[in-house]
């Protein structure tokens, strides 16, 4: 072999080594990007996990004579609960097919709006295992003790309960919540003066809200001898309570 034929060999060669070598880095290159684009997703995905949030819905109407109006409407049974200034929340309920029903009702007589309000996201991340047991069992009880009033307001209309009995159940849902109070205070003693991760402050907001809504109803004046107004009363307490919880 001629050294000239020798050299164009080792020439073509070292050309393909270094296709090789840049093919290689290449590789390598492309597949750094495509895993950091990989971690990032899943950061952002993880930054913004919740638990779930419940949405109920409230029956509204407006008016030019609110101090009238809900007079009327709370003698109708109505929660009248006025919100923006010109509004007055009349009922809510848990399912917008509820809302819809009483909507068409009213609107025979009164021209009325659905709104929605939802509780708020609460994340479980970042927190101690018993942080996030708070945290996942507020998650729960709260909707849950918003639909049972709502379902007790509507058996309060069909007089499917009586106002006794209604007391009685408040009772035992506030056992629930202050049973889940206590679990908080024991983890922290101190909270006033500790720092708390947000979902857990938020937590415990929307706990003390509740039960402090709550003790209200049990200890409002009674309207036995009038179920209407004291149904009145039970769903302005709810609407009270969504509305505070919706805005924290």
């Amino acid at each position: 072999m001629s050294k000239k034929h020798y050299v164009e060999i080792s020439s073509r060669g070292g050309k393909k080594r270094k296709k090789m070598i840049f093919f290689t880095y290449f590789l390598i290159i492309l597949m750094i990007f495509f895993e950091s684009l990989h971690i990032i997703f899943s950061l952002l995905h993880l930054s913004s996990q919740t638990l779930p949030i419940s949405t109920f819905y409230c029956v509204y109407t407006t008016s030019d004579d609110v101090e009238n109006d809900t007079k009327l409407y709370s003698s109708r049974g109505a929660g009248a609960y006025v919100f923006e200034e010109n509004k007055i929340a009349l009922a809510l309920f848990f399912t917008q097919a509820e809302a819809s029903k009483v909507k068409n009702s009213l609107d025979l007589e009164i021209k009325c709006e659905i709104v929605s309000l939802c509780t708020p996201a609460l994340s479980p991340l970042d927190l101690s295992d018993s942080d996030n047991a708070f945290v996942s069992r507020v998650n729960t009880l709260i909707p849950k003790t918003l639909a049972t009033l709502c379902a007790l307001s509507i058996e309060l209309d069909s007089h499917a309960i009586t106002e006794a009995n209604l007391r009685v159940t408040i009772e035992q849902i506030l056992l629930n919540l202050n049973s889940t109070l206590d679990f908080f205070l024991t983890l922290h003693p101190d909270y006033f003066s500790s720092p708390l991760a947000p979902s857990v402050k938020l937590a415990h907001s929307e706990l003390t809200t509740t039960i402090s809504w709550l003790n209200y109803l049990t200890i409002a004046n009674s309207y036995t001898d009038n179920l209407t107004l004291f149904t009145s009363v039970v769903r302005n307490t709810t609407l009270n309570l969504i509305f505070a919880i919706a805005s924290l």
